[in-house]
Order: C-alpha cells, then sequence, then structure tokens
C-alpha cells in the first residue's frame, strides 16, 4: 500500500490518458516465497487493488507445493484469477487495448517472488526455466516498478553473486526490497559488491524495507549478535539503509 503512494507511481498513472487504475501484478514461483507472495495479493484484493497472479508451473497444479496451492485455493476464493505466464500476458494485452470509456488496466508494482532462498534456476525443469526466464525479462522490460521479496530473483540467496543464464547475467531489477524477519546473507553481500559493469544496482537504488514476522530479541541474538533485536515500536514495517563498512586507516 505505501509503495503506491510513491511519488513516481502517481506521476506515471496521472500522466496516462485515457487514467489507468493501480494494478499490481505478482509473479510466483513453487516455493516458500511465491506462497507469501499469494498470501499478500489475497490482501491487496481485499483492499480493492487490482492483482493479478501469475505462478510458474500452474499448468500442473497438483504437483505444487501443498502451501502455495493453498493460496491460490484462498486467492480464487477471493474472487482473484491465478494465471500462467500466456494468459497473464494475453489478459494484460487485451485490457490494454480495450476501446471502453472504463479505465484501463496499466501495471503499476510488479511483485517478484520468482525463485525462492532454497531453489535454484538451475533445478528447475527445463519448462519452467523458460517461464521464469520471460518473466524475469518482462519485469525488466516494464514500465512498473518491481518489488522482490528477500532477494531479487537471479541473485544467489547465499552469495549475492548473480545467476548466468544462456551466457549472460539476469536478474530482476527492483526499486523496492521486502526483507521478511532480516535481511539475507546474500543481499549484503549483493550490496557490498562493487561491480563496474553495472551488473548489480547500487544501494541507493535500492529501498530496503524490513517487515516484523515475530522474531524476538533472542533470535536477533544468537544471529547477528543484536542485544536488543530490531525496535518495530508500533509499525509493522522499517526502512533500513545500507551503511557500507569502511576499513580503519
Amino acid at each position: 500500500m505505501r509503495v503506491l503512494e510513491d511519488p513516481a507511481i502517481k506521476l506515471r498513472a496521472a500522466a496516462s490518458s485515457p487514467p489507468t487504475a493501480n494494478t499490481i501484478v505478482v509473479v510466483a514461483g513453487n516455493n516458500k516465497s511465491g506462497a507469501r507472495a499469494i498470501a499478500a495479493a489475497r490482501h491487496l484484493r481485499n483492499r480493492n487493488i487490482n492483482t493479478l497472479v501469475c505462478v510458474v508451473g500452474i499448468e500442473r497444479e497438483r504437483e505444487l507445493l501443498d502451501e502455495i496451492r493453498r493460496q491460490i485455493r484462498l486467492f480464487r476464493n477471493f474472487g482473484g484469477s491465478a494465471y500462467t505466464k500466456s494468459e497473464l500476458f494475453d489478459h494484460l494485452a487485451q485490457s490494454t487495448n480495450s476501446l471502453s470509456a472504463s479505465p484501463q488496466v496499466s501495471v503499476s508494482l510488479i511483485i517478484d517472488a520468482l525463485l525462492g532462498l532454497t531453489i535454484s534456476f538451475e533445478e528447475l525443469r527445463k519448462s519452467d526455466q523458460a517461464t521464469t526466464y520471460e518473466l524475469m525479462e518482462w519485469a525488466n522490460r516494464n514500465e512498473a516498478f518491481a518489488m522482490a521479496i528477500d532477494i531479487p530473483s537471479g541473485i544467489e540467496p547465499s552469495s549475492g553473486r548473480v545467476n548466468v543464464i544462456d551466457g549472460a547475467k539476469l536478474y530482476v531489477q527492483p526499486r523496492y526490497l521486502v526483507a521478511l524477519g532480516a535481511p539475507k546473507v546474500g543481499l549484503l553481500k549483493a550490496l557490498e559488491s562493487v561491480d563496474e559493469a553495472g551488473d548489480i544496482m547500487t544501494a541507493d537504488e535500492w529501498k530496503i524495507y524490513l517487515v516484523d514476522i515475530g522474531l524476538g530479541a533472542m533470535v536477533w541474538r544468537k544471529a547477528a549478535r543484536i542485544r536488543r533485536g530490531v525496535d518495530f515500536d508500533d509499525c509493522w514495517v522499517l526502512q533500513l539503509r545500507y551503511q557500507p563498512s569502511r576499513d580503519e586507516d
């Protein structure tokens, strides 16, 4: 919801003619991050935001993880539709080309949950690799901003390295990144990397947010040696600022 208040998103919607309705597209893989993103889509839809869900492998729905299938079922029960990649592209094309007087659909935000924290691109079956690749490229070509869950798809969660797909480096290029509970190691390493070729965006270009999922102070003491944990106060979401380490003289 806060992202839709971004002045850049508001300006783009106001400048379009005819006026367009905000639409959020969730692209989800068969992983825990995908399940969380579909759950978020349900909440967004319940707040009257047009939200579309595309799930990699949904054409083989019975083979998806139990939690993915559960979240898809709940989303449908609340009136939502889950699309294949081709169905999503067709739906967006038809909406864009509509001649009706009602506001046209314009994608304002793409929520990226294609690759989770445990399954790599190489571990996907060939058909799912092709779908994931095309959705990553589509997200980067689209004028809409992207929001990644935990870490952008295409960046290795533990090392922060950019994946090489078909001989070229490719990752979803987000404007926003939402870390659930705590920033992942790969995110920090990606931000620490200095890449003169521009394969990684600078920390200033990523708006990073930390979401409270109920981790207590004990978890923070053990994992990050932060004695009191993170003080969210009365907020569920905090914006983080990356502070690079400086070598001592």
